[in-house]
């Protein structure tokens, strides 16, 4: 599913109208995201800031790659336009403190792969010099 795909799904879930009052809702100028639907195109970034900020319980991750879930609390997708601002500000730190702490464990876990496969370089290296390893020669001839 492309990120257009994913956006119109978003739009219909969220109980939008059309693209255009949806447009209008979140504070973007008209056919801004109509064409990223049509044309299958990518937004930049600082529309999606403005989804998230509307509808702060949309999982941003799923809308920008496709994985998990459209909405981060699904109780909270049935209120399509929040009224309480200090809820939604709450709310919206909340999802960013998650989005935080799930990078960090995404990083940590790259991190560790990294160092796995640079250990098993450094063995390798050490096998060659003790001539455990030895890499035939090919001689060709153009």
């Amino acid at each position: 599913m492309t990120f257009g795909e994913r956006l119109s799904s978003l739009i219909t879930a969220l109980g939008a109208k059309n693209i255009t009052s949806f447009e209008d809702h979140i504070e973007v100028s008209r056919k801004t995201l109509a064409k990223v639907i049509k044309e299958g195109t990518d937004t930049g970034c600082k529309n999606v800031f403005k989804i998230w900020e509307k509808f702060p319980n949309v999982n941003l991750h799923w809308l920008l790659t496709g994985s998990g879930d459209m909405f981060i609390d699904m109780s909270d997708s049935a209120k399509p336009y929040p009224q309480d601002a200090a809820t939604h500000s709450l709310v919206a730190e909340d999802v960013v403190e998650k989005l935080k702490d799930e990078y960090i464990i995404d990083l940590k876990d790259h991190i560790q792969s990294l160092k796995l496969e640079i250990e098993g370089h450094k063995n390798m290296i050490e096998m060659i010099k003790r001539g455990e390893v030895i890499f035939p020669v090919i001689n060709r001839e153009d």
